[in-house]
């Protein structure tokens, strides 16, 4: 049923304690502040004038929150709620018998869904919609949503829920980079409480699934339950993925269906080493940005699959020649998504973990406020029976300190300790400090599948001592970020691997000991656009500057910087452009 969230009686928001307090402060300070005054007139006067100001804030608090008066003048859905803080529960891996277990309620649960019509909020589609979808005009018929083409989605109904809750991923520029990991955690955290809704099994946590774990071949492999058996019947199947894995082979077996050459699809080891090059940030946006690439991004294009020949897609309604996984319009449909986005999440809390030790004074190691309002965007969730919209401040703080869901997971990865981030300085987290522009350089370079380098002069030389080197972490201000903004059009899929200074020898990439130059992954898992749209990604080099200085690869005042990308499973034929080079330098 649906209710009119501006009759609800959430608006009315209750006088508490702490606020009485904060109220009577304010009344205090503003008479203490009239007694300064010698004539008694004068002294009301200030004290009248302050007293209003002071109840005019205290009337501020008690307002919502701007997210949440916005979709009071448009949307008719449940209301949201104040949360009850709720026991935690554990998500395990999906290879334990407990994670069987929960694979199981989530099996039961998508089954429940998927019966359910795609404008309840408890529903399968409902559920991916809010992640991304089609456009209607590109939808003539929709069995699946019939309520959503183009000929319908114009009803105030469709258009309310469209506005409010779906379509809500940040994949786009800029805004990823502080939006990617809060919304994708949120988003999980109440699809959770959807299932525990919908299953009643109040111990329920999504399982993850860790393909950058080696130590066992079935890592490797896709979870049968998602594979077998292969039909309807199965609500955890889907045949819109890479076929070879749907069939339980490795994601390091060459796919002789995918048009990409054998040499440049994606394997285990890649997983691996974009999961350790993003482990070696200090800051949340240099973590968050290439974790999105690889393996968030590259992964979704495993899953999904690029094929030779076009297939049905029954999202779309069209024919596509690549998997759900591998769009964003699309992705939130599989039902693996949600076991590859468990995972991600787990590297997360595994890196801020490990950061938080290695420096408990870091104040950019999470995401901020002021960082998510920098680049505002939308948290409108439904955990299938409420409606829930958060501000900044409440994103964080539901992030870190959960109070509608709270999940832990059974098992975090050992992330190096960082001696850069140990060294940093305690006393410059009292105020925030700006980041130093190097350089920034245009360079208009077209990518192809060639290996492509593009030469960035520095304005201002980059010194690294011969103690930094020798030690191999900064004590100042001597750490170093790379901004690489690309643009492109369409829809480009797959990768391209960014070598920082490779050596002017006749040898390729492939004979070089990459691991001495990769700096990290531009991938091209977006939403798709006929316009022209930009990409922002960003790289901590500071370890490799400090590696080649200390090999002699480098002087110690390093006047130029060469940046290479090689194309990795990449649609070439896509016109995607470097346009600027940027170099920052941060305490």
């Amino acid at each position: 049923m649906f209710l009119r969230v501006s009759e609800s009686p959430c608006l009315l928001y209750p006088v508490s304690s702490e606020f009485s307090l904060k109220l009577h402060k304010l009344l205090s300070l503003a008479f203490i502040y009239s007694l300064r005054y010698q004539i008694l007139e004068k002294a009301m006067r200030k004290f009248i004038f302050a007293l209003i100001l002071a109840i005019s804030i205290f009337g501020l608090l008690l307002l919502p929150s701007n997210a949440y008066a916005q979709s009071i003048q448009s949307t008719e859905l449940p209301q949201s709620t104040q949360p009850t803080k709720s026991r935690t529960r554990v998500r395990k891996n999906i290879y334990t018998p407990q994670g069987q277990k929960d694979l199981q309620t989530l099996k039961d649960a998508l089954t429940l869904m998927r019966e359910r019509g795609c404008l309840d909020p408890a529903s399968w589609y409902f559920q991916g919609a809010i992640h991304w979808l089609p456009n209607p005009n590109q939808l003539e018929r929709n069995p699946l949503c019939p309520s959503y083409t183009s000929a319908t989605a114009s009803t105030p109904e469709v258009t309310q829920l469209l506005q409010n809750f779906w379509q809500k991923c940040p994949h786009l520029d800029s805004v990823n980079i502080y939006h990617f990991l809060p919304w994708h955690r949120l988003y999980l955290s109440f699809f959770e409480i959807a299932v525990r809704n919908i299953t009643g099994k109040d111990d329920f946590a999504i399982p993850y699934w860790d393909y950058t774990d080696n130590g066992s071949p079935e890592n490797s492999i896709i979870p049968s339950a998602f594979r077998s058996p292969a039909d309807a019947t199965n609500s955890l199947y889907e045949p819109l993925r890479r076929r070879i894995l749907n069939s339980g082979s490795s994601i390091s077996a060459a796919d002789a269906n995918d048009p990409t050459p054998v040499a440049n699809q994606i394997t285990q080891d890649t997983l691996i080493r974009d999961k350790e090059r993003a482990y070696q940030a200090i800051r949340f946006r240099d973590f968050s940005s290439p974790l999105e690439g690889s393996p968030h991004g590259s992964m979704h294009v495993e899953l999904g699959g690029v094929y030779r020949s076009n297939v049905f897609n029954p999202i779309t309604q069209t024919e596509t020649d690549a998997g759900l996984m591998s769009d964003v319009p699309t992705a939130g449909f599989d039902p693996i998504f949600w076991v590859h986005h468990t995972n991600i999440d787990r590297l997360w809390e595994s890196w801020t973990r490990q950061r938080e030790k290695d420096n408990p004074a870091a104040t950019d190691i999470r995401v901020t406020a002021e960082q998510l309002s920098s680049v505002p965007w939308l948290y409108n969730f439904y955990n299938g029976s409420t409606a829930i919209s958060l501000q900044p401040s409440e994103v964080v703080s539901e992030v870190y300190t959960p109070s509608y869901n709270s999940s832990v997971y059974d098992k975090l990865d050992e992330v190096p300790p960082s001696p850069r981030a140990q060294n940093r300085s305690r006393d410059r987290f009292i105020l925030p400090v700006e980041d130093i522009v190097v350089t920034s350089e245009e360079v208009k370079t077209k990518l192809t599948d060639k290996l492509t380098t593009v030469n960035v002069p520095l304005s201002t030389p980059v010194e690294i001592s011969e103690d930094v080197a020798e030690r191999g972490a900064p004590s100042g201000d001597e750490n170093y970020e790379l901004e690489v903004q690309v643009s492109f059009q369409g829809q480009p899929r797959g990768a391209y691997d960014v070598y920082l200074n490779l050596p002017n020898t006749e040898a390729t990439v492939d004979t070089l000991d990459t691991n001495a130059y990769f700096v990290g992954v531009v991938n091209f898992f977006e939403v798709p656009s006929s316009e022209r749209m930009t990409k922002t990604v960003l790289f901590d080099i500071t370890d490799k500057l400090i590696e080649q200085v200390k090999r002699r690869e480098q002087p110690s005042e390093i006047q130029n910087l060469k940046v290479s990308f090689l194309a990795k499973n990449a649609s070439t034929a896509q016109d995607i452009v470097v346009e600027t080079v940027s170099l920052r330098k941060f305490e």
